[in-house]
């Protein structure tokens, strides 16, 4: 009994009652998943068909420590081996790194061998029958998906289309490069659902010739029962969120570090490298100790302030759990002049969170364009996409749209139907002297760095940051990670932060956790971005003018006959196309604009004269 609750915050009765407190905290786990298995004879319930034949034909020995999903097994061909039978696996589906199910033998007879050969030699015992029977579509339909959802762990669904990860760097259209080795997300075709169909289950047709006491023979799966499956458009398979190639924090901050899909957030973890593992606690002085790591990884950068220091970092840390966070800022790096290392920055951000550079998108033409681009690259769901080198003021429709919902709806290309994309990736943008204009401007970070010099392309940093991040990503990830791991562990403590609309989940964890480890608040960087909004100086502009001719209520057409010229360059400027402008556009920009403050002044409606809205100016008291 007196060894009973001896744990921290309980009273420890053994001589003088006192509280047990902690002393020291190794951060090291004890004890891992398979360990509790086996201390407390947990029977461990197999889904995995294959893996149910081999512990009943006695080729299973026993689950590999430290390695969840993976287990040590006879070689179906050690009278092969010349070397005894050590080194031989199987890793169940989406663990270990693996999509699929695996076969690994180390011995050299088997080293062209793989899962495909290892589930011939056991035969078809495990995989279902499904007769081809007239009348029974529906039933047929229900037995294939069984089959496919405990024969195939590899398709998922996303977006109302069954959709499988492959590695694929070509993008199908201009203006976008992606980097070589990406796991991405596809939508399935026809054959080769087909393929996988006749995979995971023996298909048989009736014949009329074949013996009458088994009228049935060997076929593939129709293309009719693929066609038909698919445009169900509801299945049992699991739902994709998205692709990981990094540990990250859930949204209630727990930790995802285990490889293969997470059912509770419906992430797939596709670890590349070995991550670290996190200890029980993460404290106040290991997220100080944490921001260290990156105040030394980006000294060469010479941040005009420190809020453009903290921009970077919270790229850096939303970036690992984007997937965690419903909506996240733009986070844009900012110089006065090429060559300056923005580019560079944005790198590292992506290197950090995956192990590659960003999805780079030009800044397109016209909105047709940036729409097909980034519907393509949120049905991919590329992690991390950079509008790079942005050369002419950014503002967005579609763009806006994205950056504050979970969810965008497109029209898709070649198809005369709007589907709904999952909005959780990660946009940087990168350009000299970016200048971002209208509702994208109370959306965006930006991080200035200025190397103060000719010809900021000759410095020299002290290290390669191409070849430091990817060797030490490891660290990086988990410095990153302590930071929000820490400030989550602590109670989220309230930071006294101006709220910030449409980003309140993101507001409340990454930037109240930097400004808790002693860093400036990165939002302090929105005020220069909505000072140089050409449309707020263009409105101004016009407020202050229209002001200054008009102290009562006027229709559009009768500021447009006024031969003032200041007020007519400001009209001008606020319509934005000097050789058309008429009452009906200057109409439609007062209705966008209508009640929105610069200066203190906004345009209101007062009334109509002949159907016709009149307008002025109401300045308001901004003291108050």
């Amino acid at each position: 009994p007196n060894r009973v609750m001896r744990l921290p915050g309980f009273f420890h009765h053994k001589i003088q009652p006192h509280q047990t407190t902690i002393i020291h905290d190794s951060g090291a786990l004890p004890y891992d998943h398979d360990k509790f298995i086996r201390a407390f004879q947990i029977k461990k319930i197999c889904n995995d068909p294959l893996l149910q034949r081999l512990q009943k034909e006695g080729f299973y020995i026993g689950a590999i420590d430290g390695r969840h999903g993976g287990h040590r097994i006879l070689c179906p061909w050690r009278n092969e081996h010349t070397t005894g039978d050590s080194g031989t696996a199987y890793f169940e589906a989406h663990t270990n790194g693996y999509l699929r199910a695996a076969f690994v033998c180390q011995h050299a007879h088997c080293a062209k061998r793989g899962i495909a050969d290892f589930m011939r030699f056991f035969g078809d015992e495990s995989r279902p029958k499904i007769y081809l029977k007239g009348g029974e579509l529906t039933e047929i339909l229900d037995q294939a998906e069984r089959a496919l959802v405990e024969g195939d762990k590899t398709l998922y669904q996303r977006d109302g289309f069954l959709v499988r990860m492959v590695q694929r760097r070509k993008v199908p259209m201009g203006g976008v490069k992606r980097s070589k080795g990406m796991l991405v997300i596809q939508p399935i075709e026809i054959p080769f659902l087909v393929e996988r169909l006749t995979q995971v289950a023996h298909w048989y047709s009736s014949d009329a010739r074949q013996k009458k006491d088994n009228p049935w023979k060997r076929c593939d799966c129709p293309d009719k029962i693929a066609k038909t499956y698919i445009s169900r458009g509801e299945w049992s398979l699991p739902l994709l969120e998205g692709v990981i190639t990094a540990p990250t924090l859930r949204s209630d901050g727990t930790i995802l570090d285990q490889g293969g899909y997470d059912q509770k957030t419906g992430l797939f973890f596709h670890p590349s490298i070995q991550f670290p593992e996190f200890g029980l606690k993460s404290t106040k002085n290991d997220a100080i100790n944490a921001v260290k790591v990156f105040e030394k990884l980006l000294k060469g950068f010479p941040f005009v302030d420190e809020a453009s220091f903290s921009v970077a970092i919270s790229a850096i840390t939303s970036t690992l759990i984007r997937r965690s966070l419903p909506t996240v800022p733009l986070h844009a790096f900012n110089a006065p002049k090429k060559g300056s290392g923005k580019s560079l920055l944005s790198d590292v951000v992506g290197m950090i969170a995956t192990g590659l550079k960003p999805t780079q998108m030009s800044q397109p033409e016209n909105p047709a364009e940036e729409r097909k681009r980034l519907l393509a690259l949120l049905m991919a769901g590329d992690p991390v996409i950079c509008i790079d080198n942005v050369e002419r003021p950014l503002g967005s429709d579609a763009l806006c749209t994205i950056l504050t919902s979970e969810t965008w709806s497109e029209r898709l290309l070649g198809v005369n139907k709007n589907i709904e994309v999952s909005t959780n990736v990660m946009f940087l943008a990168t350009g000299n002297n970016t200048v971002f204009r209208g509702d994208l401007t109370r959306r965006v970070l930006k991080s200035t760095i200025d190397p103060a010099c000719e010809r900021p392309e000759e410095r020299a940093f002290d290290v390669n940051l191409y070849h430091y991040v990817p060797t030490h990503r490891a660290h990086l990830v988990h410095a990153a990670l302590t930071i929000l791991r820490a400030y989550n562990q602590a109670g989220r403590p309230s930071q006294g932060l101006s709220p910030f609309g449409s980003f309140e989940e993101w507001s409340g964890w990454v930037r109240s956790a930097l400004v808790w480890c002693g860093l400036e608040d990165p939002c302090k960087t929105r005020h220069s971005i909505e000072e140089d909004d050409p449309v707020g100086i263009g409105l101004k502009r016009i407020l202050m003018a229209w002001r200054e001719k008009f102290k009562e209520p006027v229709l559009a057409r009768t500021v447009l006959g006024t031969a003032d010229p200041v007020l007519r360059d400001a009209i001008e400027e606020f319509v934005g196309d000097p050789q058309k402008i008429s009452s009906k556009k200057l109409g439609t920009r007062l209705k966008k604009y209508q009640n929105r403050t610069e200066g203190g002044l906004r345009f209101v409606q007062c009334g109509t004269n002949q159907g016709a809205v009149l307008w002025t100016v109401e300045t308001l008291n901004l003291s108050q």
